[in-house]
């Protein structure tokens, strides 16, 4: 094969703007016809810059004071989307300047791309203010870093809404018996978005600490399905907690959005963001979204990345996670289907099956990049755990969160450390390649003395060297597990039983991003025969296929897609039938 130049690109250290926004204060009355939003920023110096850039708000600026005195926001000369807040003289080096920033109006919470979504609602009966983003800022934003902050939520709301904002459960709720209600949170663990939440919704809560709570619109099979959610998010961070490393907040939230929302789920730290269909018209997506996006608690919440790698080191390692933690919950099956169907969306509904690396420095601009980055880039994880072993990757992953910053080098790093033995060349490809490989297997049963030897041949196409895991089923109900090194190429290996073979397995728990095909056409068993036993495995297959909605698992297995129509069914029987015959 080819050697790659075992080089990961790092995502660089955090490296916060020299002015360092340490706390934001936010302070939201929501209650009017009008947004208003209060900000009191406490800012460090470093005795030498005189300039915090951020966002531009989106709402119209009434106010603008550094230290009591008040001044202007100043347009940044070649970015329309940033302001600059600028300082007469440097702020002293460690000392602390109190920036306060007042905003009042009505947000324009409509994309300008036509698509019909909208980033935020503001109303009597409803306000949802999601993470800031360009254009729709109503909250500070480092315009060009990320600048991590702690601080407070308070907001003054309808009192027949429920309000969630902050980190936690309220630290108060102030209710007078008329009018408004105010609501207080506290951002205890650094961060770098906030959310503010309030809508006409009912609440269920999970009975053990920490609490998981979910706020839902009333209406249908939704407090149903809410409950479900909110019972297996505990069981899910009991999981995550114990995985990574418990986070200490007192209450996490699953708060369920219009559908109109780009975005069917969103984690911020100790908050969920769920498209009002998760609960409702495609309740397909709960467990997986509930469980994905609860990770991002750990990363992307009190762990992050800010380059090209973010997609990698924080969305497909939640939906590694994800599926993980379903898998211990609900049995190891649930977590090969999830696999599977983040492998074959993959690799068979690429648009015009176009590729590009998990780490290429383009893939967040690609057309591409939820295939390569959620589906690809999770299962490369799941490649991973095989290769260096399921507590080298947690020990690593601990690490990195520990720290507070994922990259693919402090991985590899972590890992090297916890197995003895360097992983960077058997895991690069996987990032730093296009494709998957492609293996065509035959085999064959010979007696040998007293038991019998499986002679497995294992074509493999694609600049790949992997850990191919093998199972030889036998007559007797037992099996026996087997791991081979592969190469690009030719490969053979042998495996010794005491009774007699009658199937061969080529990984069968979807450690790997691969296809599988038999030698011989209808041998999926892939024993060296074509028989009944291949006829009856097509047949428990039959109903798979490459589904069009890419979070369905459509059961397909392109080994036993004989005919390659991407559907397993009678048809495919057929060729089991035909090849028997010749």
């Amino acid at each position: 094969m080819t050697r790659l130049l075992p080089v990961l690109l790092l995502c660089p250290v955090v490296a916060h703007a020299a002015l360092d926004v340490e706390r934001q204060d936010i302070h939201a009355d929501i209650s009017g016809s009008e947004l208003v939003i209060d900000l009191q920023l406490t800012v460090r110096g470093d005795g030498e810059s005189v300039d915090l850039a951020l966002l531009k708000p989106s709402l119209p600026v009434t106010l603008l004071e550094v230290d009591g005195e008040v001044t202007s926001l100043q347009d940044d000369p070649d970015f329309d989307v940033v302001s600059h807040v600028v300082w007469d003289t440097a702020p002293a080096a460690d000392a602390t300047t109190l920036v306060r920033l007042v905003m009042r109006g009505q947000p324009s919470c409509a994309r300008n791309d036509g698509s019909g979504f909208v980033n935020c609602v503001f109303g009597p009966d409803e306000t949802i203010l999601a993470p800031p983003s360009v254009r729709f800022a109503w909250a500070y934003l480092g315009a060009f870093e990320v600048d991590l902050f702690t601080g407070t939520t308070v907001v003054v709301a309808p009192r027949e809404l429920e309000v969630a904002a902050g980190q936690g459960a309220p630290t108060s709720v102030v209710d007078t018996g008329v009018g408004p209600r105010i609501w207080s949170f506290t951002v205890d663990i650094p961060t770098e978005v906030p959310v503010i939440y309030a809508r006409g919704v009912q609440v269920v809560r999970s009975g053990e600490a920490p609490v998981v709570a979910g706020y839902y619109v009333p209406g249908g099979a939704r407090e149903q399905l809410m409950t479900h959610a909110v019972g297996l998010g505990a069981q899910v961070m009991d999981i995550y907690g114990a995985t990574y490393g418990t986070i200490p907040l007192d209450e996490f939230r699953l708060m369920t959005v219009p559908e109109n929302f780009p975005f069917g789920g969103l984690g911020v730290l100790g908050n969920v963001l769920l498209g009002d269909y998760v609960i409702g018209d495609l309740d397909y997506l709960l467990e997986q979204g509930v469980s994905h996006e609860l990770a991002h608690a750990w990363f992307g919440g009190v762990a992050s990345c800010t380059s090209y790698e973010k997609g990698f080191m924080q969305e497909a390692t939640a939906e590694y996670s994800a599926w993980r933690a379903l898998g211990e919950l609900q049995g190891n099956a649930v977590r090969v289907a999830g696999v599977r169907m983040n492998t074959v969306w993959y690799m068979f509904r690429r648009p015009n099956n176009a590729d590009i690396a998990v780490l290429d420095s383009q893939v967040e601009q690609s057309p591409l990049y939820v295939h390569v980055t959620y589906h690809k880039g999770s299962s490369v994880l799941r490649t991973l755990e095989e290769m260096a072993g399921k507590e080298a990757l947690t020990q690593a992953l601990r690490a990195l969160i520990t720290r507070g910053e994922l990259t693919a080098g402090q991985l590899v790093a972590e890992i090297n450390n916890a197995t003895g033995r360097s992983i960077l060349e058997e895991f690069s490809q996987w990032l730093l390649r296009t494709g998957h490989p492609t293996l065509t297997v035959s085999s064959n049963t010979r007696v040998a003395g007293s038991g019998y030897t499986v002679a497995v041949s294992v074509d493999s196409e694609g600049d790949f060297s992997y850990r191919l895991p093998l199972v030889v089923d036998l007559e007797d109900g037992t099996s026996v597990v087997d791991v081979a090194d592969v190469e690009e190429g030719s490969n053979a290996f042998n495996i010794s039983t005491g009774s007699r073979p009658v199937a061969v397995r080529v990984d069968p728990e979807w450690t790997l991003v691969r296809r599988v095909y038999p030698d011989v056409l209808g041998d999926v068993t892939l024993d060296g025969r074509v028989d009944a036993e291949d006829l009856m495995e097509v047949a428990l297959f039959a109903g798979g296929y490459v589904p069009d909605e890419r979070r369905v698992d459509g059961s397909y297995d392109p080994l036993v897609d004989l005919n390659e129509d991407e559907r397993i069914d009678d048809d495919d029987l057929l060729e089991v039938l035909a090849a028997a015959e010749r």
